[in-house]
């Protein structure tokens, strides 16, 4: 049980330090790439598209540490369920 415990704690830690940069690179690149495309393309079809991708691409981002979260906890219960899981 120990195993898992530090597994889950690990596991969150990596899950923070990995998300957390490339959440403030998405919204720098982001933003750089709206002002873009709003100031020198807004008047073509494709820009409605964009602004799908990017409402798409910000929930993802806000999400991933749950769906991370998620999958962990999954791992964490079929291991636990494992017969040869620590004796």
């Amino acid at each position: 049980m120990m195993y898992i415990i530090v597994v889950i704690l690990i596991g969150l830690f990596i899950i923070a330090f990995i998300w957390y940069p490339l959440a403030v690179a998405n919204t720098v690149l982001e933003s750089t790439v709206s002002t873009y495309l709003s100031t020198y393309y807004s008047h073509l079809e494709a820009y409605s598209l964009f602004q799908m991708v990017d409402a798409f691409m910000t929930s993802f981002w806000r999400a991933l540490p749950a769906l991370a979260l998620i999958g962990l906890l999954i791992w964490a219960v079929i291991y636990a369920q494992r017969k040869s899981a620590e004796g």
